[in-house]
Order: structure tokens, then sequence, then C-alpha cells
């Protein structure tokens, strides 16, 4: 599909389109908005606590390198509650978040011990 009213933008067309087809704009619009907007809480993040900054950080940098979120959210999980112990404020953290954490562990703790036992 060829639009002629949309101009190019100064982007090179995408291999195997033809400059100005729709899917070139669609695409670049959703990928901005998709990148922006999930970025906009972590202002709202208290980076000069550490037991807080470090399971933030953890949580956006392991999604990306695994390739998964579970297992993003696991790392933060797990180094949120385990600062907090650290750091004498276990009492601050809920019930659920130990029982949250304590099932990450498990989930990550199924490979190594499949393998240790030839699984």
């Amino acid at each position: 599909m060829r639009c002629r009213h949309l101009r190019h933008r100064g982007r090179p067309p995408a291999p195997g389109r033809s400059q100005g087809s729709l899917g070139d704009y669609v695409r670049s619009d959703t990928v901005g908005f998709a990148t922006a907007g999930p970025g906009t809480p972590i202002r709202d993040i208290d980076f000069t606590d550490f037991s807080t900054a470090l399971p933030a950080f953890l949580t956006i940098v392991v999604m990306p390198f695994t390739y998964s979120i579970a297992n993003g959210i696991g790392a933060g999980f797990i180094s949120y509650v385990l600062l907090r112990l650290a750091t004498g404020r276990a009492q601050q953290v809920h019930v659920l978040m130990w029982v949250v954490a304590l099932a990450f562990v498990g989930y990550f703790a199924v490979g190594p011990i499949q393998s240790l036992f030839g699984g």
C-alpha cells in the first residue's frame, strides 16, 4: 500500500518496503510510544535509598538481558527482600513479598537442581 500523502520524515525506508509505506510510520510511532511510556515511572523511584534503587535497577536491567520479564521481576523481588533484611528493615517487608521472593528463589533454583541430578 502506497501512501502519497505521508512524507518520508528523513528516514530511509525499511528493506523491502517502498518509500512512504504505511508500515514504516506505524512501526516507528509504536516503538517510540512503547519505549517512552514505561520509562515515565522511573523518575518516581527513590534512587537515594540503596535498598530501593538496586532492586529497581536490577528489575530494569535483567529483563532485556535475559529476554524474560519473569527473570527481571524475580531479581527485583529477591534483591528487595534481601536488602531490607541486610539493612535491618525486614519488618517493613510485607509477608506476601517474602512468599513471592521465596517462590522466585524456587523458580531460579529449579534449573540448577535438575542439571545437578541429571534431569
